[in-house]
């Protein structure tokens, strides 16, 4: 099923589908700032509180490339609109604050919403984009998780003041039924491929997984995707440690700077796709923004520098990082060859991008606990470790997406 050009790109659907992917971004996203509310009121223990966190990735750890035969079985727009309202009831169901193992459950069902949402928007985005636009289009989309948590830390405080802290979960669902009638409206009804038996469908999901780690081009996009999220997970984990113990700033200042970092980040995100736009030299962004990254990491935490030059770096490591982020997502349309593999590309992204997120959350958990008696100053910090694997990744996308690239 080739991809049908555009002949000009229909941005009000593919903003409507940008502010769908914020509101996935939210289901993580609404969480960190009420966890304090939520252990008081659960009476459970931080590390408890984190599966609330971690379990909306379980479903994308285990069905991410799974989804891109359900997504093309039951039709984009229908699933889309289905799991945009799963996504709604759950978050009116979470603001009741049911019994904690309901709501461990209401979480996992609310990753079933986030999981069609990001493969299946920016499939979508791609769909209504002239190709001229895809990388710019795509861009954008890469900045979608991080705008989520901007505006969840920037909104939450008012939320909570104002209605209550269990209102941000009825907020985020207004919000998601705001967009799913709006999808309604906008999405055109599409011509679904002929429904599969039981029998069948275990076979595409077979056929599906085999084509996904089969595929050279896709896989190392994937890869770069992991360790762009094991990095950027890191980089946060540290980064606030190093502002408050190294640098002696307040926690106040900390959170500002984290917030105008994560602001670079976006930037970042979106130019990625305009420079690729521009340029076409997308394998080489990844591959300065990892050595920039590499090299700010040994002199943010390996060596002794003054706290303004060492702020200043941070915005650098921060823009890189987003610059990696966007790129991936821009490369998806450069990389592929129809529908059916920037549907598997995007499930890829999606399954690799939470497998490492549960693994890192605990890591934040623990290094929040002991930082305090480790060094910061380590010869070798792990960031350098993760940098090197990113550019390990990129540089064998180059050797196997040359022909994708031409075509």
């Amino acid at each position: 099923m080739q991809i049908k050009e555009v002949e000009k790109t229909n941005w009000s659907i593919i903003a409507i589908l940008y502010l769908v992917g914020i509101g996935a971004a939210v289901q993580f996203a609404k969480v960190p700032p009420i966890l304090d509310q939520l252990i008081e009121h659960y009476v459970i223990s931080l590390s408890t509180a984190g599966f609330l966190i971690s379990s909306v990735g379980m479903m994308g750890l285990v069905l991410g490339i799974a989804s891109v035969s359900f997504i093309k079985q039951f039709g984009f727009r229908n699933l889309l609109l289905i799991f945009v309202l799963i996504g709604a009831f759950t978050a009116f169901s979470e603001s009741l604050l049911p019994e904690f193992s309901s709501m461990v459950m209401l979480r996992i069902l609310e990753g079933s919403s986030h999981l069609v949402i990001v493969v299946a928007a920016p499939t979508l985005m791609l769909r209504f984009s002239r190709p001229q636009d895809t990388s710019v289009v795509m861009g954008i989309w890469g900045s979608f998780f991080g705008l989520g948590f901007v505006l969840s830390n920037a909104f939450s405080p008012w939320i909570t003041e104002t209605l209550g802290w269990q209102s941000i979960f009825a907020v985020h669902g207004i919000f998601l039924l705001v967009l799913f009638f709006l999808l309604y409206a906008a999405l055109p009804q599409e011509i679904r491929e002929e429904r599969k038996s039981l029998q069948e469908l275990m076979q595409e999901l077979k056929r599906v997984h085999l084509e996904t780690w089969k595929n050279k081009p896709i896989m190392s996009l994937g890869m770069v995707f992991l360790w762009h999220t094991f990095m950027f997970v890191s980089i946060l984990t540290f980064f606030n440690a190093l502002i408050l113990q190294e640098y002696k700033l307040d926690k106040a200042f900390a959170s500002n700077w984290i917030a105008l970092s994560s602001f670079v980040s976006i930037l970042g995100t979106i130019g990625a796709g305009i420079f690729i736009r521009l340029f076409n030299r997308p394998f080489l962004q990844l591959i300065v923004s990892f050595t920039v990254i590499l090299l700010t990491t040994v002199s943010l935490f390996s060596l002794s520098v003054d706290t303004s030059i060492g702020l200043v770096i941070s915005l650098v490591l921060f823009l890189c990082g987003g610059v990696i982020q966007g790129s991936v997502f821009a490369l998806i349309p450069l990389v592929t060859v129809d529908s059916d593999q920037v549907l598997i590309a995007n499930g890829a992204i999606a399954q690799l991008g939470k497998a490492y997120f549960l693994r890192s959350h605990y890591q934040i958990l623990l290094v929040n606990r002991v930082l305090h008696v480790i060094s910061l100053s380590l010869p070798f910090h792990p960031q350098m470790k993760i940098s090197a694997k990113g550019l390990f990744w990129s540089d064998l996308g180059i050797e196997t997406s040359q022909a994708s690239v031409i075509h």
